[in-house]
């Protein structure tokens, strides 16, 4: 999971700003204080382990050149994130990342810099830095950078470092919702595999496939739904006779 993200001259993220997060963080404030950039900001940052900055621009509905601080006077914006991840066996525990880009009028963005940091479980600490157009990870490997996209998620010459190829599958791994309180609202058909669409729909065949299966899991997502609406007493699903 995300524990950190790190923002700077990014949609209205003036900067550097560095957000903890938990397992649940809930987002309040008034109208245009920033929420939706900010979640707009964690599905950015998800997508350039898969795409180009400027697909992942895409993907909020914006160009590359829109993403950067309206009053920022360069053309220059910088995203990150620490992540977290339990079990037994992990190749790591803790990976830390950050990527500065560099806009220019003609040609494609550049990496001013960009570095992974990893450490914990089977691989240790393990380092990897990217600047311009070089890159080197902690076995001294060099490679070229395709500079419209992020150099350590699409170059498969760095893939082969350990602790970048791992990192990049659990980003990629990650999935985001944008709920919809019609599409949560509408029946859901009662299927041995439930599926939780982006916009919420087929919520309640999940709640009800959950609450069969994993009572445990269950009680524990009431417990964290009542702890952000206090006023829900319960969570329960109904099933047409």
């Amino acid at each position: 999971m995300f524990t950190e993200l790190y923002l700077e001259n990014f949609l209205s993220f003036k900067g550097p700003v560095e957000v903890p997060l938990q397992k649940l963080t809930v987002l309040a404030g008034p109208n245009n204080s920033g929420k939706s950039n900010f979640l707009n900001s964690v599905c950015f940052i998800s997508r350039i382990a898969q795409t180009t900055f400027a697909e992942a621009a895409a993907g909020m509905g914006r160009k590359l050149p829109e993403v950067v601080y309206r009053d920022h006077l360069g053309q220059a914006f910088a995203v990150g994130f620490c992540l977290a991840q339990e079990g037994e066996g992990a190749e790591w525990t803790q990976a830390e990342y950050c990527v500065s880009v560099e806009l220019t009028p003609d040609g494609p963005p550049s990496i001013a810099e960009e570095k992974l940091l990893v450490s914990g479980g089977s691989l240790g600490e393990r380092k990897a830095t990217a600047r311009g157009r070089e890159f080197k990870d902690e076995d001294g490997r060099d490679s070229r950078i395709n500079l419209v996209r992020s150099a350590f998620w699409r170059d498969y010459s760095i893939l082969r470092s350990p602790g970048v190829r791992s990192v990049e599958r659990h980003v990629a791994s990650l999935a985001f919702f944008n709920l919809n309180p019609t599409a949560i609202r509408a029946p859901a058909r009662a299927v041995p595999t439930p599926k939780l669409e982006r916009d919420g729909a087929g919520l309640a065949a999940v709640l009800d496939s959950l609450q069969g299966e994993d009572p445990d899991r269950f009680r524990l997502l009431e417990h964290d739904i009542r702890r952000c609406v206090p006023e829900v007493q319960y969570v329960r699903t109904r099933t047409p006779q």
